[in-house]
């Protein structure tokens, strides 16, 4: 268990946001929770992170440290990142499934077979109301414009795309814990 150091709430490791000074004297976010180094946490909280370093709370206990204004803005992005690099790893191992008829024909697929395996859609949300899924028994995420999982997947013009298994379900850990981070 790890205590937030402005909320003091308690709770695992994992389920925070863990800081660590670097040789520099800057403050990092330690996404993956394995950089050597005197540590701190936060509740994953961009609300509680702006607060914290609007009162400098961050200086006062890691006293030298350079903490930059922008990091609330930077985790935002590294989450992001670290979701599209998931998608593009999922491509190149072939798990992944690119455009609503190969999409609609895997999910009648899977519906018949009862198979469990994991699978997120990841919809564009850029994409028109009339080209949305509206399954309700599926996992949709939709954080990226076209553009974006155009980029990971190294396709034009990508509306969908569906990951599987071990991907969905590093997808599915990153969006989540980004979600909260976002929303408290």
């Amino acid at each position: 268990m790890q205590e937030c150091i402005y909320s003091k709430v308690e709770d695992q490791g994992s389920n925070m946001l863990r800081f660590v000074v670097g040789p520099d004297n800057h403050l990092y976010f330690d996404m993956k929770q394995k950089l050597p180094g005197k540590a701190i946490y936060i509740v994953n909280s961009r609300v509680i992170l702006i607060k914290a370093i609007k009162e400098k709370i961050i200086e006062r206990i890691l006293d030298p440290v350079i903490v930059n204004e922008d990091l609330p803005s930077r985790i935002e992005s590294n989450y992001l990142s670290t979701m599209l690099s998931v998608i593009s790893l999922a491509k190149k191992a072939g798990r992944i499934l690119l455009g609503k008829r190969q999409i609609e024909e895997y999910m009648v697929s899977m519906m018949k077979s009862n198979s469990n395996s994991k699978t997120i859609i990841i919809q564009a949300i850029d994409a028109s109301e009339s080209e949305k899924f509206k399954r309700t028994d599926v996992t949709i995420l939709d954080f990226f414009a076209r553009e974006d999982l155009s980029k990971a997947c190294g396709k034009e013009n990508l509306v969908y795309v569906v990951i599987q298994e071990r991907f969905a379900t590093w997808l599915e850990d990153v969006s989540s814990k980004y979600e909260i981070y976002m929303r408290n």
